[in-house]
């Protein structure tokens, strides 16, 4: 049995033990001393989480099936920036580096891999990661950081799909629930929160079938509502977008994302679909078989109509205090 006490966060300096810490205080005791030797070992890991400065990566989060797939369309159309299919195991990945930190640079790099590789979607992804392992091995001892191996492994698929040299992001809206691990990989990400009314947001969920039934759909959108906020509050900068302008003005709307993301703002990229067919998981999905239409404003209010008044009760105590909040109108008249 290991004894302990766990410092508080703001003696911690370094992000990497941060969110061991973190980590460690979640657990229960049964299952934490693996945690607190790992927390030790990060006052001199072989390997840090962050390295050498790269240019800031660009993650879309917030719940999904709120528009976080058309910005990622319209950014895409830009030379300047890639955006890959959903990765989904981002938080594991960056829990798993933390945890072994006297590992060897091969053996982290072959975890990471596997993370990806064992995601039931990472075939929509378009990278076979096994066939490159031996590079990202290879790769030279300034940039052997979990932030160098993202790195490597995303400009390595610009690369392949027709981006040489671009800046990337991340689409995935699961990622919403790990900002703090994303920054303490990379320092300088810029977040852009993509918000729809929680209505037609869960509403969509359910019809998407990525979610079970309303109840459980409307917890999401809380849920990603509220992660963002702790983000915030800890002093993460994020770029809160909402649908309804989106669809209602786009350009204006991308304008201001084009200058968050530090990229040029291209109007052309409105209409631009062209490049839709190779972004992977869009054409495989059926729920982002609108992806390619013409931005249209016909789905503001959708998921709320839909609503029967049974099901508008059910959800308004679990949504209406957020709704408010976000500046929607309740489910159910006060």
């Amino acid at each position: 049995m290991i004894f302990y006490t766990l410092p508080g966060d703001e003696s911690v300096a370094n992000p990497g033990r941060r969110l061991a810490l973190r980590r460690a205080r979640e657990l229960g005791p049964g299952q934490r001393d693996a945690w607190v030797t790992a927390l030790r070992a990060l006052t001199r890991p072989r390997h840090p989480l962050s390295g050498p400065a790269t240019p800031a990566p660009v993650f879309i989060v917030g719940c999904g099936r709120s528009g976080n797939t058309l910005l990622r369309r319209l950014l895409s159309a830009s030379p300047e920036l890639h955006i890959p299919p959903e990765s989904f195991v981002l938080k594991k990945v960056v829990w798993d580096f933390l945890r072994y930190p006297a590992a060897s640079w091969p053996e982290q790099v072959h975890r990471a891999i596997a993370h990806f590789q064992a995601h039931p979607h990472f075939p929509e992804f378009g990278l076979e990661l096994w066939a490159i392992e031996g590079a990202l091995a290879d790769l030279p001892p300034e940039r052997r950081s979990l932030a160098g191996l993202l790195d490597a492994i995303y400009r390595i698929h610009a690369e392949r799909h027709g981006k040489p040299g671009a800046r990337w992001g991340d689409k995935t809206p699961i990622n919403t629930f790990c900002l703090e691990e994303i920054r303490a990989v990379f320092p300088d990400a810029r977040f852009v929160e993509m918000l729809r009314d929680g209505a037609d947001a869960a509403a969509s969920l359910v019809a998407a079938g990525l979610q079970p039934d309303l109840r459980a759909a409307g917890q999401r959108w809380l849920d990603a509502r509220r992660a963002v906020a702790r983000y915030r509050v800890s002093g993460g900068q994020v770029l809160t977008v909402r649908y309804e302008d989106l669809v209602r003005t786009p350009e204006a709307v991308l304008a201001q994302v084009c200058d968050h993301v530090a990229i040029s703002y291209c109007p052309e990229a409105i209409a631009e679909t062209g490049h839709v067919a190779a972004m992977g998981d869009v054409p495989a999905l059926p729920h982002h078989a609108n992806v390619a239409s013409p931005i249209t404003a016909a789905s503001i209010g959708r998921g709320r109509a839909q609503m029967s008044a049974l099901q508008r009760a059910q959800l308004a105590p679990l949504l209406d205090n957020e709704l408010v909040r976000a500046g929607y109108a309740t489910l159910f008249p006060s």
